[in-house]
């Protein structure tokens, strides 16, 4: 009889050790799901791995001080904009049309902002602030991009073709 409640203690001391010894598994986490009843905000290009297949991936970096805003036609941002164009360039700049985007750079925001545009594509600059001094490349993912400087007056618009290979060519 002392041996059958000797392994009946032993079964349950086994038994206990069993259960309490478990680790917590972390693939049973809880993961939060996104709040589905909240409106998708403007999203912008944070990286040149957002932009589409054969798009350069561009930048404008303001130079200045203080606040700028550059109105953008025919580029992708990701922001959601209404429709611009078509405008008619000089050479050899195409058609440009599309969505217009707005990047507001220095100030309180980001000094540089990124844009995709397609390869061969045309897109048209405008500034819609206080004169700016920037500076802007379709080769931004390129270890050395070729950058272009420009001074831009109130409401100064430059057209520019991303020819064949990223490269910035100026229309006017």
């Amino acid at each position: 009889m002392k041996n059958s409640f000797l392994i009946y203690i032993l079964a349950c001391v086994t038994s206990l050790f069993i259960f309490t010894s478990c680790e917590e598994n972390g693939d049973q986490t809880i993961k939060a799901q996104p709040d589905s009843t909240k409106e998708i905000t403007t999203r912008t290009i944070e990286d040149c791995e957002d932009c589409p297949d054969v798009h350069c991936c561009c930048a404008v970096e303001y130079l200045d001080d203080g606040p700028a805003s550059l109105l953008f036609c025919g580029v992708y941002t990701a922001m959601i904009g209404s429709t611009c164009g078509p405008f008619s360039p000089p050479s050899p700049c195409g058609t440009v049309s599309g969505t217009s985007s707005t990047l507001s750079l220095g100030g309180m925001n980001p000094t540089r902002g990124l844009f995709c545009v397609g390869t061969g594509g045309s897109f048209r600059l405008q500034n819609i602030g206080d004169p700016v001094y920037i500076r802007i490349t379709c080769q931004y993912n390129d270890i050395t991009p070729d950058w272009e400087y420009i001074e831009l007056g109130v409401s100064d618009v430059l057209y520019f073709d991303s020819d064949g290979g990223c490269f910035l060519v100026e229309c006017n």
